[in-house]
Order: structure tokens, then C-alpha cells, then sequence
């Protein structure tokens, strides 16, 4: 894995030195080079780590600017056949929809909103059967789109199937969610969709199966999409991949006597 780290200069240096390693290292001790160009790709990096750089120009042996300091996180890899099935269920990671809240970072979420106080979807917490659960809040508007990605798979999609807990929480219409696959993340335009599933009942929770087979495309990434123009608010837990099943599971058991 790598990152690309470029600068500006803002004086008259046509040298400089860069310092990088993982984050928090102390400078003098992280892997340093001399450069003339205001560009470095660094390379052989660990992948899903944070990291932080340091730039500063030199001018001579005892002539140096101060340092800027800048830091990335490395893409994580794709999960690959054997290490499925693959579960989350969003338990480690803090309630809130600060947009300086944070998930797992294998995982891409943004939207449409232009809110710079609100992030969404965002992790809240929900009480059922007088128990805590974290769950995703996937919002979505007429005007605003949701999207919620899972990390990469290294495997053929079309093989794999999607599994997730679901409840709808407004009362009043119907309160759809697209399932699909991304080829990037962060372009909706690359979102095919493969279901879009619906809760029967507001506030009652729902297993939902959803089998790849169908998807031809090159994407990597499953993800969730609330759909344009429609209103969609619903809590979704407990997501797992793995490989589709021969004997599926049964869903949405109903009694009646």
C-alpha cells in the first residue's frame, strides 16, 4: 500500500526534506528523505494505519523552514474468501452524528446533506428488550441521499450474499432501502442496484437476505443507498457476507392462532 504527499512551496526553496512513519512518532526517529521535487509516493507502507508526514524546505545546513506536518490512513485490504463470513455490528465504535464522529475506517459513509455539523448516516443507539444496541441511522430525504459502504471484497460478488437486521422508524410511508454494489465508494454513480427492500411494520425489526447472484458488474464494495426523491429513515444492524447458501435461510416467521 501507499499515499502520494505533495506541497506547496512558499518562498524560493528548490529542496526538501521529508519526514514520515506511523502516527505519533517523534521526529528525528521516522524515515526521512531529501527531495527536489514537491512530490513523494511513498511505497511498502502497512495497510489500514494511520500515518504522519512532515515537510519542510531546505535552503542550506543551517537553513530549514519550520515543519508542516500532514497525516493519511492507508486503504485497507480487501477481504478475501477465506476470511468470511464477515460481520458488523457497528458495538466498538461511539454513538453520535458529530462529523468528527468515526467508524470503522474500512467502511465509506457520506451523503448529499451540506450540513457541517451532521454526518450521515451515523451510528445511534436503540433500546430493545431493555438492551443497548448501536446501530447505522441510514437518512435519507427528498433532497437528501445516504451512503453506506462496506469494505472490499476480493471475491466474486456474484457468489456472495448480504444479510442485515432492519427496522423502519417513521411512521408514515414506506421508507425504502437500495442494496447494490459500488465500484468507487464515493461515486454514486457507479451504485448498481441489486434489491430494495422494505420493513412491513414501522418500529419492528426484520432479517433480510439478500443473494449477489444477479450482480455482472466489476464493483468490490456491497452498499446501501437511500433512493432519490423519497423519504427514508431506517435503523440497519448486524450486516454479515458470506457465501450464498444452497439452503436458505428462513425469514420473517409469522404465527397466528
Amino acid at each position: 500500500d501507499g499515499a502520494t504527499v505533495s506541497w506547496t512551496e512558499a518562498g524560493t526553496a528548490t529542496q526538501w526534506i521529508v519526514e514520515y512513519d506511523t502516527a505519533g512518532f517523534t521526529l528525528g526517529t521516522g524515515i526521512s528523505q531529501l527531495l527536489t521535487s514537491d512530490t513523494l509516493v511513498i511505497t511498502g507502507l502497512e495497510p489500514n494505519t494511520p500515518y504522519d508526514v512532515y515537510v519542510r524546505a531546505y535552503c542550506g545546513v543551517s537553513d530549514s523552514s519550520t515543519w508542516l506536518k500532514g497525516d493519511f490512513r492507508t486503504k485497507c485490504l480487501p477481504y478475501t474468501e477465506d476470511m468470511l463470513p464477515y460481520t458488523e455490528t457497528f458495538e466498538a465504535y461511539s454513538a453520535s452524528s458529530s462529523i468528527t464522529s468515526t467508524i470503522n475506517p474500512c467502511w465509506t459513509r457520506w451523503s448529499t446533506s451540506t450540513s457541517t455539523t451532521t454526518i450521515y448516516p451515523y451510528i445511534s443507539t436503540v433500546t430493545s428488550n431493555g438492551a443497548s444496541d448501536k446501530v447505522m441511522y441510514m437518512y435519507g430525504t427528498t433532497s437528501i441521499r445516504s451512503v453506506l459502504a462496506m469494505p472490499a471484497f476480493d471475491v466474486e460478488l456474484s457468489t456472495l450474499q448480504v444479510e442485515f437486521d432492519l427496522v423502519r422508524t417513521s411512521t408514515s410511508g414506506i421508507s425504502p432501502l437500495l442494496v447494490g454494489v459500488m465500484s468507487d465508494p464515493e461515486d454514486l454513480s457507479t451504485f448498481d442496484t441489486l434489491a430494495i427492500v422494505t420493513c412491513s411494520r414501522q418500529s419492528t425489526w426484520e432479517r433480510f437476505e439478500i443473494p449477489l447472484v444477479s450482480y455482472t458488474g466489476d464493483g468490490t464494495y456491497i452498499a446501501f443507498v437511500t433512493p432519490q426523491g423519497v423519504a427514508s429513515y431506517n435503523y440497519i444492524d448486524d450486516i454479515t457476507v458470506t457465501t450464498i447458501s444452497e439452503c436458505a435461510t428462513p425469514i420473517n416467521v409469522v404465527a397466528s392462532n
